[in-house]
């Protein structure tokens, strides 16, 4: 004996459509992990003032599914659908005229601040304790999960660079010279 299931919509225990038929045999599928981009520094971002938190202007689009992340003004993330995001940022620090790294951060703010609920910050530091440090530039990463609620919250990116004699600004390195990037998808309520 065959068993026949008919169905127009395949939903999770949360109500949520996951594969729909139009009745014709033709899928969709619910995209579980959009919105999703990828964005990279698409030049060097110079004179970067020595221990000043800035903004990375990540302009280049190498992905942006819903047309989330802000490439030309604001250079953030705010996504239209509420979950948790998995995102990731990377930063190629450089001393400008040769000098040396002692600090390097990457942090991720969430609506202008760096706390994202319940004193939780996501930062990635390199420390040099000091010490003048060789080579005069370096990468620093993070990766993390976020609660974003899919209508006001959005993401940017911040880098904080100390050189070792604290008078020369530094650089975020592009694309030509390294890799300075920032990325989120979502993978879940």
């Amino acid at each position: 004996m065959s068993s026949i299931l008919k169905v127009d919509q395949l939903q999770d225990s949360g109500g949520n459509a996951l594969i729909t038929s139009d009745g014709s045999g033709n899928l969709t599928t619910q995209k579980l992990l959009y919105p999703a981009f990828d964005v990279y520094l698409s030049s060097n971002q110079s004179s970067i003032s020595d221990n000043t938190p800035t903004k990375v202007q990540f302009a280049g689009e190498a992905l942006d599914t819903d047309n989330c992340y802000d490439s030309t003004t604001n250079y953030r993330f705010t996504p239209t659908v509420a979950g948790k995001y998995y995102v990731y940022a990377q930063i190629f620090f450089g001393g400008n005229s040769g000098a040396d790294v002692e600090r390097a951060r990457v942090d991720i703010y969430k609506n202008g601040s760096r706390d994202l609920g319940s004193s939780r910050y996501l930062r990635s530091q390199f420390n040099g304790g000091g010490q003048n440090i060789e080579p005069d530039n370096l990468t620093v990463n993070i990766t993390g999960i976020i609660d974003m609620n899919g209508t006001t919250d959005y993401l940017e990116v911040y880098g904080t660079l100390n050189t070792h004699d604290n008078t020369n600004n530094g650089v975020f390195y592009g694309e030509a010279n390294g890799q300075s990037g920032f990325s989120a998808f979502r993978i879940g309520d």
